[in-house]
C-alpha cells in the first residue's frame, strides 16, 4: 500500500473490510470487545468533526519552534526499539530520574510486547514522585530518535499549543522512519498531539536548535531539499516553520561540520553559545590517557595532522569547520565557549556534550548531559555546565553513541511552560507520591495503523483538533 502523501510504502495489516467485516472492524483500533461501541462512536465523531470543522492549519507569527534553553520542560516523548533494549534502559533510567516529576513522559512502543516490556524497566521511574505518564502502543515499529521527525512547536509565550511539524520523507528513509512519520500523523488525528502540517519540507528535529533569539539551523537542509541556499521558497518555508528570525549555520565552505546542529552547537541562554571543539577534547583525552576507553586506534596514521584518540579520527576538517562555525556565532554577538567532542568520521559517530536537554524552573536552571564513561570527558563537561549556573543531571548513553545520536535525539520536548508559571516541585511532589500511568493502544488485533482507513483522515487534509476531553482509546489506566 502506498501512502498518496508520502509515496513510500507503509507496513500495514489487510483491512478487515476486504473479509466483510462491520464498521467496526474496519476501524481498525480495537482494544477489546468492553470499549467496542465506546470506540465505534469516538470513530464517528471524529470522522463527523474531520468533515464539518476542516480548515486550514496555517503557522502564525506568534507561534515558532520551541526554545531549547527557556522555560520549563512540560512534556517529553521517547520511543521505544525493542532491538536497542539493553543498550538504552540505563539511558532511560537515568533520564527519567533527571526529569522533573511535574514533566509527562509520553512513551511510544510498537506493539503489546513492548508495553509490558516498558512497563517492567521503567514503570516505576514513569510514575515516581506523582509524575504522569503516557505508553502508546502505535503498532508501528519506530527508532530511538524521537526528535528527528515530529517538530513541535508553541506560542511564544509557552502558553496553549501550536501546529506541530512534520519533516518531509525521502527515497532513502528507512521504514523506521518512515513509520514515525505515520506514527505521528496518526497521534495528531486524535488529539494525542497538537496536530503536526506539512510544508513538504525536508528538516529534522535534530537539524535545529534555538533560543529566544534565533534558530540556528545547519546549511546541509538546501542540499537535502536539492535546492541552492538561494532558494527563496525554502527559506519563506523555514520562515514559516521557526516563527522567527533564523541563521543558517555554516562554515567558510557552506558546508556544515556535522550532519545534526545539535551535536555540536547549544544556546544555552540568549547570549551565550557552546561550540563543539576536536582540540579541546583531545587535550583532555591526552593529559588523562583516557583515549583507550574510546577504543584501540588502527588507522592512526590515517588521521591526518590532528591523529587519534582511541579509534576516532581526529579529523582536523571537522575541527576547522567548527572554528568557522564559533566565529559565525560569535559575529551575531554571542559569547562562545567551546565544548569537547571526539568525531570520528569514518564510522559516522560522535561523542559529543551538546546534545543535552535544558530547562529552566523556580528561578533554576538545569542541564541534563549525556555522559560515555570517560571520567576525563565526562567530568570536564559536568564541570562546564555546573559553572555556567546549572544543576547538572548526567545521563549514560554510552549504550547507544556510536550508533550516531545522543541524549537530546532520543528526547524530543513536546511542550514547555513559561518561566515562573510552575510552583515549586516540593510544593506539589512528595516523596513516594503515586503517579498516574494511562497506556493507549492505537493498533488493530494485528497491532498495526491502519494510515488510510475510513477513521483517519485523507492523509494531505488539514483539521481542526477535537474538542478537549479524554483520550479516544484508552484501554487500561492504573494509579501506581
Amino acid at each position: 500500500m502506498t501512502n498518496p502523501r508520502f509515496g513510500l510504502r507503509a507496513e500495514r495489516a489487510p483491512t478487515p473490510a476486504a473479509a466483510g467485516g462491520t464498521r467496526s472492524d474496519q476501524c481498525g483500533l480495537r482494544v477489546g470487545r468492553r470499549l467496542a461501541a465506546w470506540l465505534l462512536a469516538t470513530c464517528l465523531v471524529l470522522a463527523g468533526a474531520i468533515t464539518a470543522q476542516a480548515r486550514p492549519q496555517t503557522f502564525g507569527s506568534s507561534r515558532g519552534v520551541l526554545p531549547d534553553s527557556a522555560g520549563a520542560i512540560a512534556e517529553v516523548i521517547i520511543q521505544y526499539d525493542p532491538d536497542l533494549y539493553t543498550e538504552s534502559l540505563p539511558l532511560f533510567t537515568d533520564l527519567l530520574n533527571a526529569l522533573s516529576p511535574r514533566t509527562h513522559v509520553t512513551v511510544l512502543v510498537p506493539s503489546n510486547e513492548g508495553i509490558t516490556d516498558v512497563m517492567s524497566a521503567w514503570g516505576p521511574d514513569l510514575t515516581a514522585n506523582g509524575r504522569s505518564a503516557t505508553i502508546i502502543n502505535v503498532g508501528l515499529h519506530l527508532s530511538i530518535w524521537a526528535r528527528d521527525r515530529y517538530i513541535p512547536r508553541q506560542p511564544f509565550s509557552l502558553v496553549g499549543s501550536a501546529a506541530g511539524f512534520l519533516s518531509a520523507p525521502y527515497p532513502e528513509l528507512e521504514q523506521a522512519k518512515i513509520n514515525e512519520l505515520l506514527a505521528y500523523q496518526t497521534l495528531g488525528a486524535f488529539g494525542v498531539i497538537a496536530e503536526p502540517s506539512d510544508l513538504g519540507l525536508r528538516l529534522e528535529g535534530g537539524n535545529v536548535v534555538a533560543n529566544r533569539r534565533h534558530v540556528f539551523v545547519g546549511a546541509n537542509v538546501f542540499a537535502e531539499n536539492d535546492v541552492p541556499a538561494s532558494s527563496a521558497p525554502l527559506r519563506q518555508s523555514l520562515r514559516e516553520v521557526f516563527g522567527r528570525e533564523y541563521v543558517v549555520v555554516r562554515d567558510r565552505n557552506d558546508l556544515v561540520p556535522w550532519v545534526h546542529v545539535d551535536m555540536y552547537l547549544t544556546p544555552i541562554d540568549d547570549t551565550t553559545v557552546l561550540v563543539g571543539s576536536v582540540t579541546a577534547a583531545a587535550d583532555i583525552l591526552r593529559e588523562s590517557g583516557e583515549g583507550y576507553l574510546i577504543g584501540a586506534a588502527e588507522d592512526a596514521e590515517e588521521c591526518g595532522p590532528l591523529g587519534s584518540i582511541g579509534d576516532a579520527c581526529l579529523s582536523d576538517i571537522v575541527e576547522t569547520s567548527l572554528d568557522d562555525v564559533a566565529e559565525q556565532v560569535r559575529g551575531l554577538g554571542y559569547r562562545v565557549i567551546r565544548s569537547p567532542v571526539v568525531p570520528d568520521v569514518p564510522d559516522d559517530w560522535m561523542l559529543t556534550y551538546n546534545n543535552v536537554v535544558l530547562e529552566r524552573r523556580n528561578g533554576r536552571r538545569y542541564a541534563i548531559v549525556p555522559v560515555y564513561n570517560v571520567p576525563s570527558l565526562d567530568n570536564a563537561a559536568v564541570d562546564l555546565y555546573r559553572s555556567l549556573g546549572f544543576d547538572v543531571h548526567a545521563v549514560d548513553v554510552s549504550g547507544i553513541y556510536r550508533l550516531g545520536g545522543a541524549l537530546r535525539c532520543v528526547t524530543n520536548v513536546a511542550r514547555r511552560t513559561r518561566v515562573g508559571t510552575t510552583r515549586s516541585a516540593a510544593a506539589v511532589t512528595e516523596e513516594n507520591k503515586p503517579g498516574y500511568l494511562m497506556v493507549l493502544d492505537l493498533t488493530s488485533n494485528d497491532e498495526t495503523i491502519q494510515p488510510d482507513h475510513p477513521c483517519l483522515p485523507e492523509p494531505e487534509s488539514e483539521f481542526a483538533p477535537l474538542e478537549a476531553g479524554p483520550p479516544p482509546f484508552r484501554y487500561e489506566q492504573s494509579v501506581r
